[in-house]
This record gives structure tokens, C-alpha cells and sequence, in this order.
């Protein structure tokens, strides 16, 4: 599988929110993931 880095803004909530959907999906695949991120982003993630 593919190796991804995923960067995500962490200002707000609706950025990670569809993205959690998003990682979850991908790790479900099978891929290794790098998530970035930062404030708010961190602790949701």
C-alpha cells in the first residue's frame, strides 16, 4: 500500500472532522499514514 502523509489544518473543527473520516478510510485500506497538524487539530485527531 501507499505510504501518505495527510496534512490537516487545525484551526476550527470542520477540517478535522471530514478528515477523520477520511484517515480512517485510508488506514482501512491498508496505508501507512502521517498525520500533521497542530492546536486544536492534535487533540481531535
Amino acid at each position: 500500500m501507499a505510504r501518505i502523509v495527510y496534512g490537516v489544518s487545525g484551526e476550527g473543527w470542520g477540517h478535522a472532522t471530514r478528515s477523520r473520516d477520511v484517515l480512517r478510510h485510508l488506514e482501512g485500506c491498508g496505508h501507512d499514514l502521517m498525520v500533521v497538524t497542530f492546536d486544536r487539530g492534535v487533540r481531535y485527531l
